[in-house]
């Protein structure tokens, strides 16, 4: 948003969090251009639709290239309203891997595709959808078929004008534990995506199996900033162990001061994996404040870096269209769990990320 089993799972939990220490780092690298062919338009013009042309690399392991496409959804009729074309999200993308070896060969071993509705109050139904990853037998390598599934709660579709002069939302309170002592927030003019439940799919290899995500992802529109809220995703690492990784942090938008002239701004990351409770010493000193929330320290297992934007907009500040270079670095997680980010950010949160 630019204006966006118990015991044993807790044993494996920390098995995971402890046995990862000085890994490499990781990446993910790539660029989108989105052009946003609905601000180009008259309202309410069928068949048009927003075009994002991805070609992302995640940790030199898999590539990501092709489009994603947003038809919105148009509503006809002065007294009974009808939804003559229902909002719909089209996933063309192909999958390569990346010779370990040799990093300038790829290959292209199969494709993420298929349709995801978006009902009118901003439920995402990858349930009633087709959307999976499909990849073929490659040498010694069996084929398979992942699905994604559940839903994620985004923000409603349809919204007056004036929806921003009157933006009333309930309060909500996201607490962290930031370097041993709790942090707390509150933030009341927010927009969300809400995973419950949703199964994002597994791919390109095996080795990135099936992941469940949960919690929310905040964006405040007095801070510009998105806050990541009681996140988790569940997985099965490569040693067949479910690993549960808690995800916190802040995603913050910055704008160029003259960004209606140059259409420049950036997201500034820092998603933190596991952050470690508070420690005996937080009952004996004052909570962190504020600014804890937003001091990025590159040292904690997560996500840094940027997305950089590069907008064309018109005379009333609406972006037609967007050349974006991600920039994103892994600080001591693993390959699965930088896949697993990039599979958020890219396929499940993109409308949200991307949206005026």
């Amino acid at each position: 948003m630019k204006t966006t089993f118990a015991t044993f799972l807790i044993l494996a939990f920390a098995v995971g969090a402890f046995a990862q220490s000085n890994l490499p780092p990781t990446f993910i690298k790539g660029t989108m251009g989105i052009v946003f062919n609905t601000h180009q338009s008259p309202p309410n013009t069928k068949g048009i639709q927003d075009v994002y042309d991805i070609n992302i690399n995640v940790a030199n392991s898999a590539l990501f290239h092709g489009k994603m496409t947003d038809r919105p959804q148009i509503i006809d009729g002065w007294i009974s309203k009808a939804v003559t074309q229902p909002r719909t999200l089209h996933y063309d993308v192909a999958c390569d891997v990346v010779n370990p070896r040799n990093p300038a060969q790829t290959k292209n071993i199969g494709k993420l595709y298929g349709m995801v509705p978006i009902s009118s109050d901003g439920v995402y139904h990858y349930d009633q959808g087709s959307l999976s990853v499909d990849i073929l037998p490659m040498g010694n390598a069996g084929g398979f078929a992942s699905k994604f599934g559940g839903v994620a709660i985004g923000h409603p579709l349809s919204r007056p004008s004036n929806w921003m002069d009157t933006f009333q939302c309930e309060a909500v309170s996201i607490t962290r534990s930031i370097n041993g002592k709790n942090s707390t927030v509150v933030v009341k003019k927010y927009d969300k995506m809400d995973f419950s439940q949703t199964v994002i799919a597994a791919g390109p290899t095996q080795r990135y199996q099936p992941v469940t995500m949960n919690g929310q992802m905040y964006y405040d529109y007095d801070k510009n900033c998105w806050l990541l809220n009681n996140m988790t995703a569940q997985y099965t690492d490569p040693t067949g162990r479910v690993q549960i990784d808690r995800i916190a942090g802040t995603i913050r938008w910055v704008e160029d001061p003259n960004r209606k002239a140059n259409g420049l701004g950036h997201y500034d990351f820092d998603m933190r994996l596991n952050e470690p409770p508070p420690n005996e010493n937080a009952a004996f000193t004052a909570p962190a404040d504020d600014s804890a929330f937003f001091t990025t320290d590159t040292t904690i297992p997560g996500l840094t870096g940027t997305m950089n934007y590069k907008d064309t907009l018109n005379a009333d500040g609406d972006t037609l269209n967007s050349a974006v270079t991600i920039d994103l670095t892994g600080n001591n997680i693993t390959k699965e769990q930088t896949m697993v980010l990039a599979k958020v950010l890219i396929f499940t949160a993109v409308i949200p990320f991307n949206s005026d």
